[in-house]
């Protein structure tokens, strides 16, 4: 296990917060010079304690709808309604993604919808086939 010292600890928690900010930004809140922090994300980048930068999409702005994440637990039903549920998940149009899950829950998916109201009217229609 690697040890990081307090400085990487906080340049990893400002990257995990916002990871599009510059190294100018994330100096000036850990209190290191743009080039250090540089130095810091490349080697932690090299060690492996930083696999990967990813986007962090807004579908809100570019699309107008707000992605909900919704999560099951299952208790006492079979294989089969388990099956039924992700069927009736994957079809609908107001669903881009179900996922099986290993945990605290069994399943995840998101809801695409505009706005609050437009959520209870899915929820209302659906949640007892679900």
């Amino acid at each position: 296990m690697e040890k990081l010292d307090i400085k990487n600890r906080k340049i990893l928690y400002h990257l995990d917060l916002d990871s599009r900010q510059s190294f100018s930004q994330v100096g000036k809140k850990v209190r290191l010079h743009k080039g250090v922090v540089a130095n810091r994300v490349k080697n932690l980048h090299e060690k492996e304690i930083i696999k990967n930068f990813y986007a962090h999409i807004n579908h809100q702005k570019f699309s107008g709808y707000a992605p909900i994440r919704c999560y099951i637990f299952y208790q006492n039903i079979s294989p089969d309604i388990k099956k039924e549920i992700v069927e009736y998940l994957v079809k609908s149009k107001y669903i881009p993604a179900v996922s099986s899950l290993e945990g605290s829950y069994d399943l995840v998916f998101f809801i695409r919808v505009m706005n609050t109201p437009e959520l209870y009217m899915f929820l209302g229609k659906n949640v007892k086939k679900i």
